[in-house]
């Protein structure tokens, strides 16, 4: 069962983040007004239809595996002696 309150909790993540509006938007197959439109605040994302929460799922697991490739890169880093 969809837990529509993470759903809009990811989402608000997704919207705080850096990542460019542009490639979030493209990520989640969403017109790009729409996203910045959310981003905004202009659309309010916990009214946000379900179709559109499960794009911004789409995101947020994009975000996080971004994340964690990062660390596993620094850890890798670290272990060499190179930053």
């Amino acid at each position: 069962m969809i837990d529509r309150e993470v759903l809009i909790h990811e989402a608000k993540k997704v919207l705080d983040s850096s990542f460019q509006g542009t490639e979030l938007a493209q990520i989640m197959n969403m017109n790009l007004n729409q996203f910045y439109d959310y981003r905004s605040g202009t659309r309010d994302v916990s009214k946000a239809r379900l179709e559109n929460l499960i794009k911004f799922d789409k995101a947020y697991k994009f975000i996080e595996s971004k994340q964690k490739e990062f660390l596993n890169t620094e850890k890798g880093s670290n272990k060499n002696g190179t930053i």
